[in-house]
């Protein structure tokens, strides 16, 4: 068999395997001379037998070890023709080889390549928490703030609220004040308050530090400020029945009193025409700002 043929491995697969059956045969020859010398002083039939049958032995093992160098160089022979039916197995390990090595330093530099980026990300990551950090340290400056302008509005709430329940409570202690009007004319009866505002009767009455159905009246302090809520159109008022005109008025301790708003000034001298004509006496002024004042032991003050 000449080297080279075959690569180095099979080569020292083949003579492993040529070695292995010389040494049976050795092997098997020295056992057979060995008993052979042993059993010399035996019985010759016996022996002759029994080198008859060792023998026959041998034949068997002769011929299956024949065998089997048959199929050794059947073997052999089907893998010279594997050999030169395909490629150098070498060379198709090397070349895979060197794509294994290739792809190795591919997947290196990739690898390279995503700790870099994992670095920058870590970095990039870094450089948002303490962002982050400083913006939640910012909101919680101006939450801490806003909670404390929370509480100082709250505390000057309740001051204040202290504050109105306090006056409130001056207010209600304060003696009941006399009207005062800004004219001459001065007189003890009681004015019957009414209001003409676009057009309309507004009838707040007598009891002029009472809300009516028409009229509301907040007090605040020695201030009344009225505010029309349900009137009656004037042009109803002069063309039904008098008697209904001024519900509760008594001629003989009451004087009407009107608050006129300038744009309704020509439907007032109407109504006032037709007050007069039914003997009321009728005082009035204009204004914009529907407010009276309180004044201390000071008497009623009217104007025609």
């Amino acid at each position: 068999m000449a080297k080279g043929e075959l690569p180095g491995s099979m080569d020292l697969l083949l003579d492993t395997m040529c070695n292995t059956f010389g040494g049976v045969m050795f092997i098997a020859i020295s056992m057979a001379l060995t008993i052979s010398l042993c059993q010399s002083n035996l019985d010759p039939a016996k022996h002759e037998a029994q080198a008859k049958e060792q023998l026959e032995q041998l034949r068997q093992e002769n011929i299956q070890l024949q065998k089997k160098q048959q199929e050794l160089d059947k073997s052999v022979e089907d893998l010279r023709k594997h050999k030169v039916e395909t490629p150098d197995v070498s060379e198709s390990l090397a070349e895979e080889v060197a794509q294994m090595e290739m792809q190795k330093k591919h997947r290196e530099r990739q690898l390279r390549s995503m700790e870099q980026q994992l670095e920058q990300e870590h970095t990039a990551t870094g450089k948002l928490q303490r962002e982050n950090d400083r913006k939640s340290e910012k909101l919680a400056g101006e939450k801490r703030k806003h909670e404390q302008d929370i509480r100082n509005l709250n505390n000057r709430y309740a001051n204040l609220q202290d504050e109105n329940d306090k006056l409130r409570s001056e207010l209600a202690q304060i003696p009941v004040k006399r009207l005062h009007f800004s004219r001459k004319r001065r007189t003890s009866s009681v004015p019957y308050i009414v209001i003409i505002s676009n057009d309309r009767l507004y009838r707040l009455g007598y009891k002029s530090y009472e809300s009516s159905r028409e009229i509301s009246v907040v007090r605040e302090g020695n201030v009344l400020r009225l505010t029309p809520l349900h009137g009656i159109s004037l042009n109803k008022v002069m063309s039904g029945n008098s008697a209904d005109v001024l519900p509760g008025f008594n001629r003989k301790k009451h004087f009407v009193w009107i608050m006129v708003s300038p744009e309704s000034f020509d439907s007032f001298v109407s109504f006032r025409r037709f007050m007069r004509k039914l003997n009321y006496e009728v005082h009035w002024y204009t204004t914009e700002r529907m407010v009276l004042f309180l004044v201390q032991n000071a008497e009623y003050s009217s104007a025609n």
